[in-house]
């Protein structure tokens, strides 16, 4: 529909602000349920931000609040509203530092769609920006599709908020473990997420692009014809090697040894993170735990030992870890709870543990790479396995006729 023909016979369903908001639209495909389930704004009242659409962090309102006699203020929950009179609004599936993940219908294209809703806050819209441009450059080098990568689709502004739309996905990796409370994910269903991870952090190695926040919130994954398939999202706190010396984006149990000291930051960060989720879908909860820089990397300590020289010279924050001896500060608690990557980990398998040291090796340039993973000897043989699946068909139909040939020949 046309703004025009809406405004001449939908009216009940807009609030005084949309009706002079709509004349921006050129085309209408969603107006939101009636009235009732809307925000309704305040332009004379500077005191509300945004006209009442934020919050004072700068967050969409998904949770509305509508305006009556005397100002009182009550929660309405605006599920089923719009997005630029083309989405429908159905739930929030996601919230982070730089804004809310919205479950959407596009009317336009009649499909589910994730919306990330940024915050109206000119720093976090610096790094929304930053984000986008690493998803072009992602987009424009994995044209087929094969890196793994949740793709940007389109981006938009709606009420001072920048929106971008991804495809939708069942979930993440942090609810598959939550659901999977009373069973660990499989060995082969965990080789599988590596798989796909290591392929995006190939393509993120070769640009170099660090991904800065990866963690299972981050891996997204989705069911298809009995395969399951996952891929890497939320790029808000990459960067190229070239451009940052460290990601502004960052989740504590992942930071790796290099960002923790404040140094700077390489693709190889990636891969400590990356060890980091390994090892929590085999043990269900996190490698390294802790509520500050302090205690995650006492926590890396108690497995991995005192970081050699070699890291801990030039690092700006040195002093917080170690004292001028080198000694760690919290030496005691380390030692007092002193192990090792097998028995934190109550593995037996050597392969699996080779896998997990060699992504958490303290020495970045000796870290292990996502090409060296992927034909490490633990994951290597599931890799060729799902290779050679995926042309099974096509490749039993070419042997076939190859013989067929072959007969007629003899």
């Amino acid at each position: 529909m046309t703004s025009e023909y809406v405004l001449r016979n939908f009216m009940p369903y807009l609030t005084n602000y949309e009706q002079t908001e709509i004349c921006n639209y050129k085309q209408v495909w969603y107006l939101g349920k009636m009235t009732t389930n809307k925000i309704m704004c305040n332009t004379q009242n500077p005191q509300f931000y945004n006209f009442g659409f934020d919050t004072e962090e700068g967050l969409y309102r998904t949770y509305g609040y509508a305006f009556f006699i005397f100002i009182n203020l009550f929660n309405t929950q605006i599920v089923n509203d719009h997005l630029a009179y083309r989405y429908q609004i159905l739930a929030v599936i996601g919230n982070g530092y730089s804004g809310e993940v919205l479950k959407c219908l596009d009317y336009k294209t009649k499909q589910f769609v994730a919306i990330k809703l940024i915050r109206n806050k000119d720093s976090v819209l610096k790094l929304a920006k930053s984000e986008m441009k690493v998803l072009k450059a992602l987009e424009e080098s994995d044209k087929n599709n094969s890196a793994n990568i949740a793709h940007m689709k389109e981006h938009f502004y709606f009420r001072n908020h920048l929106c971008i739309s991804f495809d939708l996905f069942d979930g993440d990796l942090y609810k598959v473990m939550k659901r999977k409370e009373k069973h660990r994910v499989t060995e082969d269903e965990l080789k599988g997420y590596i798989v796909d991870i290591l392929k995006c952090l190939q393509l993120l190695r070769k640009k170099n692009i660090v991904h800065g926040d990866l963690k299972p919130e981050n891996i997204l994954v989705r069911k298809k014809n009995d395969e399951r398939h996952s891929a890497v999202t939320d790029f808000g706190g990459s960067f190229y090697t070239t451009e940052k010396d460290k990601p502004p984006v960052f989740t504590l149990s992942y930071m790796s040894p290099e960002l923790l000291l404040g140094k700077r930051c390489r693709t190889a960060t990636d891969m400590w993170s990356f060890g980091c989720i390994v090892a929590e879908l085999h043990l269900r909860h996190r490698l390294f735990e802790g509520p500050d820089t302090h205690s995650i990397f006492s926590s890396i300590m108690q497995i991995l030992g005192v970081p050699p020289e070699e890291l801990l010279a030039d690092s700006p924050l040195r002093k917080q870890f170690f004292d001028s001896k080198g000694n760690p500060r919290r030496m005691e608690n380390i030692l007092k709870c002193r192990t090792s990557v097998a028995l934190k980990l109550k593995s037996k398998d050597t392969y699996f543990i080779n896998f997990i040291e060699s992504c958490l090796e303290y020495d970045p340039k000796k870290r292990m790479t996502p090409d060296k993973a992927l034909r490490h000897p633990w994951i290597g043989k599931h890799f060729e396995q799902k290779t050679s699946s995926r042309l099974s068909k096509s490749s039993l139909l070419s042997h076939l006729q190859h013989l067929n040939m072959s007969a007629a020949v003899l």
